[in-house]
Order: C-alpha cells, then structure tokens, then sequence
C-alpha cells in the first residue's frame, strides 16, 4: 500500500478512532444517561441503535423526566410499544451536522423530522421545559427541530462523535407525526377538520403521498367575507412537500385547482400569496401542514372545489352551520 493512501485512510478515520461506543458516548460525553438507559434497557431499541445508526438525537438528562414522564411515572424499565415508536424516530441513517444541516431527514421509522435554522414564524408550540444549558452559537447556529403538530425542540449540545457516527442533544423528544384529522383537531383548527370531513375528503388527503396543505385557523373563517365555500382544492398541494426551508420568497406552486399561490417572505413572516403562516411545519406521515390567518382565495369567479370521489362536493350548508355553531359557543365562552 503506497504511503498517500496509508495517510489519507488515517486523516479519514481519525476523528472516528477514539471514539466511544454510542451508549457509553450518551452517558459519558453527552449527558443522556437516561435516554441511554431508556434505549439499551429494550432489546429491540438497541438492536436499532446498534444496526448502523448515523444520527441520535437524545434528549439531555435534565428533559428527559420532562418529557418522558410516562415512563418514569410507571416506573418500569421496559418500553411500551407506543414509547418504542417515539424512541425510533430519534434514530436516522443519515448524517446530520449541525454546521451542514439539511432542510429535512428521514427517520427510522420513516417518518420526516423538519430542521430550521430561520427565525421562528408566528406562534410555535412548545412544551414547558426547564432552562437548557447555555448554547455555545459560536460553535454552531440556532437549529430547531420540528415533528408532529408542529411541535419543535432544539439542539442544546451538536456534533458528539461515536463510534458510529453523531449525537445531537436536545431539549425534549420529538412528536410522532398524526394524520391530518388528529393533527387538525389537536391543534385547535376544528373548523378546517370539519370542512373537510363534511366534504368526504379526509381519508383522501390523509393516505395521498407528498402533500402539503395549507389549514385556515378558526377565526380565519369565521371572519372571512366570503358568501361561497372554501375552495379546498385551492389549500392542497400534490407531489410536493413544502417543509417551511423550502417556502422560498417568490416561489409559486400549482394547487389541485390547477391555479397557482405565491409564496412571499418579509422578515420573520412567510405568506401564502396574502395569508401569513401562523404555524409551520405540522409534520404529517404524508407530508406537511401549515396554519394560515386567512382562507385561501383562488383567482377566479367560479369555485372549482376539490374532491376525491366522482361526485361534486355539496356539503357548504353543513360547514356553515358548522361555523356559525362554533361562533356561538365561543360567544358564550367569552361571556362567561
């Protein structure tokens, strides 16, 4: 073997020849003895960890009581199915650096988490959680980490070699992606679920692969002016996700309608020609959601609605009563 190519396997493997194994690194150098505890303790959870994992992301000892507090409150060492789920979407075969970090990977479980290094748009939703430890944003920049309901947790410490590849320290687990209806509803945005389910289209936009809606709040349709229905079509994207990185100022995407929205960025804020995204990034198994302030209106006099069976969708009557039933409920509530 010629000296060049000695040297250079020795400059490529380097940073990896010391490394620890990723058990012992989570305890020793990452300060996550407690998700290192919470994966080895499983069988199944370690054989994943171990089966050629690039990328952890663990939750720091001081969020993981936080976070995970079913577990500790039974009091028992063996997972659960469903915390066996969240633990897999902490696991990815891709490399994720902080310095280099892309718009959006691939986990384990196959589900999307969704990395942003923008400023935060709107309201985002936030579990309470205790003070993390001073960041270094010298050594890398702010990077939040969305998953399902648009819930997001941060990177508090990047960058952590194992023998395997990384660990990324966060301030919480993320949240498993829910189908649209559960996603809708959970985030308060009951008036866009039911528009939907009145039109028979729910079990249409949850299985449709590559998708990307844009979910009018509550108050956008109780003060939208508008005698015709929401043009449902024109607030679903196909064959694209649009993670909120990729919402570039001035791109324009083709809805079902076969017209067009406008994306436009100024400042903080991202627009959907003139409705603003309220909350980003809804990380769904099929794709993303966003929630806008305002509902979407096409270009055009004569709605062409969206559905996903042969018939027409007639079902506008039922959404308003729908509408003007919530509006009343929540006139009471503010009276009392």
């Amino acid at each position: 073997m010629h000296f060049s190519t000695i040297l250079l396997l020795s400059l490529t493997t380097a940073p990896f020849i010391h490394a620890l194994s990723l058990f012992d690194s989570l305890r020793t150098s990452a300060g996550a003895s407690q998700f290192a505890d919470f994966v080895e303790g499983d069988p199944i959870l370690s054989a994943i960890y171990l089966s050629g994992v690039r990328t952890v992301f663990a939750p720091s000892d001081e969020y993981f009581p936080v976070t995970n507090a079913t577990l500790l409150k039974r009091n028992e060492s063996v997972p659960t199915s469903s915390e066996q789920r969240k633990a897999e979407y902490q696991a990815t075969y891709s490399d994720c650096q902080i310095n280099n970090a892309g718009s959006n990977f691939t986990m384990y479980d196959n589900n999307t988490i969704v990395v942003d290094q923008s400023p935060a748009p709107g309201t985002l939703t936030r579990r309470a959680l205790p003070p993390s430890r001073p960041r270094n944003s010298s050594t890398f920049p702010p990077l939040r980490i969305f998953s399902g309901l648009g819930n997001n947790v941060s990177v508090i410490r990047g960058d952590i070699p194992y023998d395997g590849g990384l660990i990324q320290v966060t301030d919480g687990f993320f949240t498993l992606p829910q189908p649209l209806s559960t996603t809708a509803t959970q985030t308060g945005n009951t008036v866009f679920a039911n528009a939907v389910d009145a039109a028979n289209l729910m079990s249409t936009l949850e299985v449709k692969q590559d998708i990307t809606i844009f979910v009018p709040r509550n108050a956008a349709f109780l003060s939208s002016n508008s005698s015709s229905p929401p043009n449902l079509s024109y607030h679903v994207l196909t064959g694209f996700v649009g993670y909120l990185p990729l919402l570039v100022d001035g791109a324009s995407f083709r809805t079902r309608t076969g017209t067009n929205i406008t994306v436009r960025v100024s400042g903080d804020d991202t627009f959907i020609n003139d409705a603003r995204i309220v909350h980003a990034n809804l990380v769904l198994p099929n794709g993303v959601a966003h929630v806008l302030d305002r509902v979407l209106t096409p270009p055009s006099t004569s709605p062409v609605l969206f559905s996903g069976t042969s018939s027409p969708v007639t079902s506008w009557e039922t959404v308003r009563y729908i509408i003007g039933a919530w509006s009343v409920a929540l006139s009471v509530m503010l009276v009392l």
